[in-house]
């Protein structure tokens, strides 16, 4: 079962890689073996960390639903298997090209807004995941509002100048997909890894000023890291960090 996805991920890495090199799903369809050329506009490079990353989320994912063996936990996997492909892609083109594509964008927010309700019409508020991780449909929704308004805000006041339009469509993905509290985790997760980023990439270019970074790549490390890895999070902040008021 696992080889048979990882390959089929491996597929997707393709069309991602061909789909972000300025290519048409229309040319790819016409001619399916430019799916497999490298344009000298994405790196070999590039690619395999693609390949790697979505081979990664895919294989954890996997492992923590017990690999599947329940037909319960099938739906689970679907649902957060192509809203994880759809981050990383999104991630990939904008990292790529410094731009967030609409469809795939609102694709994915029409999902995991296909997610809440579709707990919200099984009679329950909300459903477990695994072990010590739950998707709450309410919070989860309140979470999307919520998130989508705040950095709708910050693109008003800066006039798009640090956050684009395309920036709130992720935030309100972020609430859908985690609700509260986990947002609020996630948040410091996206902003702090961005930082270290921004200030890596700015002392080997030599210069701070006028330093772009997209920020899609961060917001969707902080989504399914806190998906995944909830309850490692969870005991280290309230625990370890000794943060249980913020919970």
């Amino acid at each position: 079962m696992i080889l048979i996805i990882n390959i089929l991920v491996v597929l997707i890495a393709f069309l991602a890689d061909y789909l972000t090199a300025d290519k048409s799903l229309k040319l790819l369809l016409k001619h399916p073996s430019h799916l497999f050329k490298h344009e000298k506009k994405q790196s070999i490079r590039q690619f395999t960390i693609l390949v790697v990353i979505m081979l990664a989320v895919t294989d954890i994912l996997f492992l923590k639903l017990g690999s599947l063996q329940a037909a319960s936990v099938v739906p689970i996997f679907l649902f957060l298997e192509i809203v994880f492909m759809l981050l990383i892609f999104l991630s990939y083109y904008d990292w790529v090209t410094m731009e967030i594509p609409f469809l795939p964008t609102f694709t994915c927010v029409a999902i995991a807004l296909a997610g809440c309700f579709a707990v919200l019409l099984s009679g329950q508020n909300y459903i477990e995941l695994w072990q010590n991780n739950f998707f709450s449909a309410p919070s989860s929704i309140l979470a999307g509002i919520i998130a989508g308004t705040f950095i709708g805000i910050i693109v008003l006041l800066t006039k798009e100048r640090g956050m684009g339009k395309g920036d709130i469509y992720l935030a309100v993905i972020m609430g859908l997909m985690l609700g509260i509290p986990k947002i609020f985790i996630a948040f410091y997760i996206a902003v702090f890894s961005a930082t270290a980023v921004g200030l890596i990439k700015a002392y080997r270019k030599k210069k701070l000023k006028g330093l772009r970074m997209p920020f899609v790549p961060f917001i969707s490390l902080a989504i399914i890291s806190t998906t995944l890895f909830w309850a490692e999070i969870f005991y280290f902040v309230t625990q370890t960090l000794g943060l249980k008021y913020i919970f």
